[in-house]
């Protein structure tokens, strides 16, 4: 079962879910989180500190790392549902990090992300993007998560996705680069035949000796 917005707000007043508490960010039963100041591109050299209402770009093919600006608390009761807003999605950005977070969780969470779209996509620091329900346990649990949190994006993280990516907008580059080489190619070669052709003839036609004292002269 999940939780209505009446629990959240009531959860989150008391300090127990989220560290910075917004009231208004909760909206149709999930909260709303926004994105911190931690940032990684795979066509950076390393993770970015983002300066507030910073605006930055993830280019079209490329994996991208964001972290939530709040710290979350899942309790024993509970575990959490994550996914990113729709008007994000449709513009082709797609989370690829999981869609769950374990109960006992403290710490921010990572999104792990893909722009799967043709045009750069746009972001902002502080600018709420993420969505977080609450899904209820039939019962308290001691199967919590007792791995490391809080952390935000590590050199580990970024060591498992960084390189280069063969992505269809990347492809699409090359490509076009290729058939530019290859018409240039032509071209050269069809110029060159045609000043063969055109020697050929003149020897033939006995013009040649006229041609050479015009170019001499």
């Amino acid at each position: 079962m999940f939780w209505n917005t009446e629990k959240i707000k009531t959860k989150g007043l008391k300090g127990e879910i989220i560290d910075t508490f917004h009231p208004e960010n909760v909206k149709h039963c999930a909260y709303e989180l926004s994105i911190g100041d931690g940032f990684y591109s795979t066509n950076l050299s390393g993770k970015r500190n983002l300066y507030k209402n910073e605006q930055f770009e993830i280019q079209p093919g490329q994996f991208a790392m964001l972290e939530t600006k709040e710290i979350i608390n899942i309790p024993n009761t509970a575990l959490g549902l994550i996914s990113i807003k729709a008007g994000i999605k449709f513009r082709g950005l797609i989370n690829v990090s999981g869609f769950h977070v374990d109960p006992g969780y403290k710490g921010k969470l990572v999104f792990s992300v893909y722009n799967a779209g043709a045009q750069i996509i746009t972001l902002e620091e502080g600018k709420p993007i993420f969505l977080l329900w609450f899904a209820e346990l039939t019962e308290q649990t001691k199967d919590i998560y007792t791995g490391n949190s809080n952390q935000g994006i590590t050199s580990d993280m970024i060591d498992k996705i960084k390189g280069r990516i063969a992505s269809p907008s990347s492809l699409d580059d090359r490509i076009t680069k290729i058939e530019s080489s290859i018409l240039t190619g032509k071209w050269l070669v069809t110029t060159l035949f045609l000043t063969i052709f055109t020697i050929l003839g003149a020897l033939i036609s006995g013009a040649y000796p006229q041609i050479l004292s015009k170019l001499i002269k």
